[in-house]
């Protein structure tokens, strides 16, 4: 299958358009599509659009106007219409001033159609399904069929694709991979904020060495938690899981989710409002889950115990395509669920034994312990050492050298004046000279 002409599956991350391109008619081009929410691929002569709300690269068509358009132009049209007008003039204008080459020529005639007389009568037609202007008369309506998150080519395989800083990644059915380098016409207004080392692809090492330490060297989970970050990066929900990671702390929980955080960007991985999944009296429902739609993860933080999981929103949130969200003083519109739902926890918080819940959590743990390194930490070691097998009177009894008390201390450590850092986790003792 051609991977330039298929449609995908995308993630991105807003970029400079000043790193682009230099041909000032793209840019402009990309910079009014950027105003309006909406991505742009141009390739070889051909335009594909990107539309957050629908997390689509789609091919543009005319008179067939693709399902994440439709959607933009419904939305937009009906708030912003004199704006949106007014931008495409000003653009047309300086289009045509900076008017060099057919390339430049080219991406006129889109805006041009953007802005035309009949466009927003032709998208009505087209949700409406008119046979005037869908690609095969009597057939369902061309939103319709277009209104779907899985790409089949030809042969049948679901496509995936993600843009990166040096090209696109292509994953066929979940097994095969593929790189294709970016070219010169390749016109990218969201990618990634990752890139490919050149050798080693198949296998990133180093990642896979830092990960594996979370998980105390287990191959098979350190496997499962970089599937993980992949289901994030493509979007992968069919799992309808919710993902629980837990530990006591100092195991590797925040360096994980700041690795998806890195990978994803912020634009595409967000802090969840706690109180959407724990259950309380008073419902935070529509206008904190608005914030979400449209990122790959969405992380969760508590560290309380005794705490319920909102278990109807959990089953709604895992097993819907769409929810029902609205923004302040807005109302309520459907939108696509996108992201991966995932709670970062020191204990798993309290669930019903009803079979429909637990169907959808997966509980990952870190049981891996971490220390910073400092001077202290052999003096710890030994301490530990020495409570669990303490030396005979005798080997104490020199009154020369100054002599370890041990005191036990609980979990509300305060910083000692003694030692420089903090000491996680557990129950630990204390040192005291004397």
């Amino acid at each position: 299958m051609n991977t330039e002409v298929f449609t995908s599956i995308s993630l991105a991350e807003s970029t400079p358009m000043g790193q682009l391109t230099n041909n000032s008619a793209s840019k402009l081009l990309l910079e009014l599509f950027e105003q309006l929410n909406l991505g742009l691929k141009f390739s070889n002569g051909q335009l594909y659009w990107w539309y957050e709300r629908e997390l689509l690269w789609t091919e543009y068509t005319k008179p067939q106007l693709t399902n994440a358009v439709m959607r933009l132009l419904v939305d937009y049209y009906t708030a912003h219409y004199n704006d949106f007008m007014s931008n495409v003039d000003q653009n047309m204008t300086e289009l045509q001033r900076k008017s060099v080459n057919a390339e430049s020529k080219k991406l006129q005639e889109y805006v041009a159609t953007v802005g035309g007389a009949r466009f927003v009568t032709d998208t009505v037609n087209i949700l409406m399904g008119d046979p005037k202007v869908t690609d095969d008369p009597g057939d369902k309506p061309f939103y319709d069929r277009l209104n779907s998150n899985k790409i089949i080519d030809e042969n049948g395989a679901l496509w995936f694709m993600l843009p990166i800083k040096g090209g696109e990644l292509v994953l066929v059915n979940g097994t095969g991979w593929t790189h294709r380098k970016r070219v010169r016409t390749d016109y990218m207004s969201h990618f990634a904020n990752i890139d490919l080392p050149d050798d080693d692809f198949d296998r990133c090492t180093e990642l896979r060495e830092f990960t594996s330490q979370w998980m105390c060297k287990n191959e098979a989970m350190t496997d499962f938690l970089l599937a993980l970050g992949g289901m994030a990066l493509f979007g992968y929900r069919d799992e309808q899981r919710f993902w629980i990671i837990v530990g006591k702390g100092a195991g590797g929980k925040s360096a994980y989710i700041e690795l998806l955080e890195k990978m994803l960007s912020n634009r595409f991985c967000a802090k969840g409002n706690k109180d959407l999944i724990i259950r309380k009296s008073k419902d935070a429902h529509t206008e904190s889950l608005n914030k979400l739609m449209g990122k790959r993860a969405v992380v969760w933080s508590e560290s309380s115990q005794q705490v319920s999981l909102n278990e109807s929103f959990v089953k709604e949130m895992t097993g819907d395509p769409t929810m029902a969200v609205r923004g302040l003083y807005e109302k309520e519109v459907d939108r696509k669920v996108t992201f991966l739902p995932i709670l970062a926890t020191n204990f798993v918080p309290n669930v019903t034994f009803d079979d429909a819940i637990w169907r959808r959590l997966v509980v990952v743990r870190f049981d891996a312990k971490f220390y910073e390194e400092s001077a202290y930490n052999d003096v710890l070691k030994n301490i530990e050492d020495e409570e669990q097998n303490p030396p005979p009177p005798s080997a104490t009894d020199d009154d020369d050298k100054p002599k370890l008390i041990i005191k036990p201390r609980d979990r509300t450590f305060k910083r000692d004046k003694n030692f420089g850092d903090k000491i996680h986790g557990e129950t630990r003792p204390y040192v005291q000279t004397r």
